[in-house]
């Protein structure tokens, strides 16, 4: 074979070669990309999952946490409602006392069981237990008129009522709801 013909068969060698290897760097290249590009994809995919199933987990966890309160917070106001109707029939302590004391033995019971609430929650828990106790009849600090056949209430001041539970009010008074005030 001549020179030529050698020259020529080396040049398209290089030529196809140059040809095929730009072709598989492209094909490389293009495989690389989308591998990355899903890679990208499957990564969001998985990250947006972890979030979601974070989410979810953290909702069971608030949940499980406000029914634990619940639970606590019923506990405590049953609690404090055994505590307050001793103390508040207690003709010995101050209103002051009555509600330290509360605070104090209900936090103490409460603590007792493994429940820890601030003690300013648990105050408010005490007079809502008293609140309750008086809703229901056993507030002492009234006191117990009972009417008499003669018509003078004055001289039939019978003190207050044995029974904390029970209150019988004045004949004639009448109780009247609170009016909203107009704005």
């Amino acid at each position: 074979m001549n020179n030529l013909d050698l020259n020529m068969i080396k040049t398209i060698t290089d030529v196809v070669l140059t040809v095929v290897g730009t072709i598989a760097t492209f094909v490389w290249r293009k495989f690389v990309i989308h591998k990355h590009e899903q890679d990208a994809i499957k990564n969001a995919q998985d990250k947006k999952q972890a979030e979601a199933q974070a989410e979810k987990q953290a909702e069971l966890e608030a949940n499980k946490a406000r029914d634990n309160f619940n639970k606590n917070m019923d506990t405590a106001l049953e609690m404090a409602k055994n505590k307050v109707i001793p103390l508040a029939i207690d003709k010995t302590l101050g209103n002051q006392e009555k509600r330290q004391l509360a605070v104090q033995k209900t936090n103490a019971g409460l603590n007792k069981l493994g429940i820890d609430i601030p003690e300013g929650v648990v105050g408010e828990v005490t007079e809502r237990a008293y609140q309750w106790y008086k809703a229901n009849g056993g507030d002492v600090h009234k006191e117990v008129i009972q009417p008499s056949n003669n018509g003078n209430a004055n001289n039939d001041y019978a003190g207050p009522s044995n029974n904390p539970y029970v209150q019988i009010k004045p004949q004639g008074t009448q109780q009247t709801p609170p009016t909203k005030p107009e704005e």
